[in-house]
């Protein structure tokens, strides 16, 4: 009984590990290191395209502005 709990405890425990995502700070550290091996998810990621979605401020109409009539 102790084996197959022992096994049960095992596999439940390592579970979590493919649920990892890779972050933009990860793939800062990961450029770091020369002998790392870039993933696919840091190759994709630009800082400068990920500031820009961060910052990017959207420009609220009012209803006047939204609306034109045309005859």
């Amino acid at each position: 009984m102790s084996k197959i709990t022992f096994i049960f405890i095992a596999l439940f425990s390592f579970l979590g590990c493919s649920n990892i995502q890779v972050t933009g700070v990860m793939c800062d550290e990961i450029k770091k290191d020369p002998q790392a091996t870039v993933p696919s998810e840091c190759r994709r990621y630009s800082e400068d395209k990920a500031q820009k979605a961060f910052d990017k401020e959207t420009e609220i109409l009012s209803t006047e502005d939204a609306i034109e009539f045309t005859k």
